[in-house]
């Protein structure tokens, strides 16, 4: 991976902890994995030149070396703190600091450690960086409108997956309780809509997961159209109706494709 950042933070600890610093060692230019490899679905039959397309599918994760050094020595105490780094229990958060990686970061598992000497004296490690996708990501937003809501709301769904984008969509009813209606006029007029809402009711979509919770613990569903609300690629221009509500986010993050 081409980064030309030297610093890092990882699983929350920052690289200059252990006076690390991400390098390249031997050469100036390299020739890398990239995002992006996919399955092609399709099926060929008898006697037409043209398959039958069916879509895409991701096939594989993007994984890369990486080596972490050190100006000075690492101590063996320290150097078994470094290789905790390695071989976690899940994907962890990665940020590289530099200026054209400040909006995302990647979610990740570094394997395969191999102590860096000259001579008998440690000053880096080497392994390989395993991502849990194809992709980056951007740090989550929210978008928060409050009473009285806009009747139109233009959301630009930059995502680099080319697919559905869900975001969590959280409300809270007025005294009054009613109704909240949102149309995707770009997305062939889909509507997210809850009827019969209680007074000061606060409702918590996960449109991702397909999780609908409310504050008062009773059950929901039955309110609901069950239309998850989902961003196409581009511009969404979303049609909102709720005059019962007192406020309304939208909270999104954006994938992000990297070169390896």
């Amino acid at each position: 991976m081409a980064f030309y950042a030297k610093s890092f933070n990882y699983d929350g600890i920052d690289s200059d902890t252990y006076d690390l610093r991400i390098a390249n060692i031997g050469e100036t230019t390299s020739s890398n994995q990239g995002s992006g490899d996919v399955e092609i679905l399709e099926t060929y039959i008898y006697r037409r030149i043209k398959p039958y397309f069916y879509g895409i599918t991701y096939t594989s994760k993007l994984e890369f070396p990486v080596t972490f050094l050190s100006e000075n020595e690492i101590t063996a105490p320290m150097l078994s703190f470094i290789l905790t780094f390695f071989g976690k229990s899940s994907y962890k958060r990665l940020a590289i600091i530099q200026d054209d990686m400040d909006d995302v970061y990647l979610m990740c598992i570094f394997k395969s450690p191999v102590i860096k000497r000259i001579g008998n004296v440690a000053y880096g490690v080497s392994g390989t960086c395993v991502l849990d996708s194809q992709f980056s990501y951007t740090y989550s937003k929210t978008l928060t409108y409050d009473s009285p809501l806009p009747t139109s709301i233009t959301f630009q769904n930059n995502s680099h997956d080319g697919g559905y984008l869900y975001p969590s969509v959280n409300f809270t009813m007025k005294t009054t309780g009613g109704n909240l209606s949102i149309t995707n006029t770009s997305d062939s007029d889909r509507a997210f809509t809850f009827t019969g809402l209680s007074s000061s009711e606060i409702v918590t979509v996960n449109n991702d997961l397909g999780i609908v919770s409310s504050s008062t613990g009773s059950p929901i569903l039955s309110k609901f159209n069950k239309n998850f609300l989902r961003l196409i690629p581009g511009t969404n221009v979303l049609s909102v109706s709720g005059t019962s509500v007192q406020s309304l986010s939208l909270t999104y993050q954006f994938l992000k494709r990297i070169g390896g």
